[in-house]
């Protein structure tokens, strides 16, 4: 949506920070709306990785494999904590692919932590 605004294809749209800082679009933000599917609690984007990972620190994550669908904020995290790894786009299942070890670790978006608390390990 951002990047339609961005390019004047449309005057207005509504759409997550999220998207605006992965598409790295140039628009000007008007509001902050509450938007939840559980409680009005904030959904938030997590790194997580399975309980009995090693991997214990952002500096751990240095030559793994992590899928998200927020790459490019993800590859500015870890630029930001000097770790180079490796991001891919997941298409959907992200819990899944780090509890069958296709992926160290998973940024991932959530409101209550139910499905990343409930993935098994």
């Amino acid at each position: 949506m951002s990047r339609y605004v961005q390019d004047g294809v449309l005057d207005c749209g509504i759409t997550g920070n999220d998207w605006i800082l992965e598409n790295r679009s140039d628009v000007e933000r008007l509001a902050d709306l509450a938007y939840a599917k559980q409680s009005m609690s904030p959904v938030r984007w997590v790194l997580a990785i399975p309980e009995n990972s090693p991997i214990k620190t952002v500096k751990d994550l240095e030559g793994k494999r992590i899928a998200t669908e927020l790459v490019e904020v993800t590859k500015d995290f870890l630029k930001s904590q000097q770790v180079n790894a490796d991001v891919e786009f997941s298409w959907g299942a992200t819990e899944v692919k780090v509890v069958v070890n296709l992926v160290d670790a998973i940024v991932e978006l959530t409101e209550t932590g139910s499905s990343l608390r409930g993935a098994p390990s």
